[in-house]
């Protein structure tokens, strides 16, 4: 049967042994983050597994006030169902 994981942002990912938080962002930023890398932990010197990554994206998008939506120079980016949209001619 297997071990219960825990989980934590990369920068503070709590040790399943004693609980403190190990920092994993030199593995990502050498590209060997990855499951089935076994860990030593900083703190107590035990070993633990990477078993499952997942990697969130947000994004925040705020609203323009009229000046600046009629203000020029600015780049102007359009959705794929915008770019249909121009395309079909609605």
């Amino acid at each position: 049967m297997s071990q219960p994981s825990v989980n934590g942002p990369i920068d503070r990912v709590p040790c399943p042994h004693c609980g403190k938080a190990m920092d994993l962002r030199d593995l990502r930023d050498q590209n060997v983050l990855d499951t089935g890398h076994h860990l030593l932990c900083d703190h107590c010197q035990r070993w633990s597994e990477i078993c499952a990554i997942q990697i969130v994206t947000f994004v925040a998008v705020r609203k323009l006030d009229a000046r600046t939506q009629q203000g020029g120079g600015a780049a102007r980016t359009l959705s794929p169902r915008q770019v249909q949209r121009l395309l079909k001619g609605r």
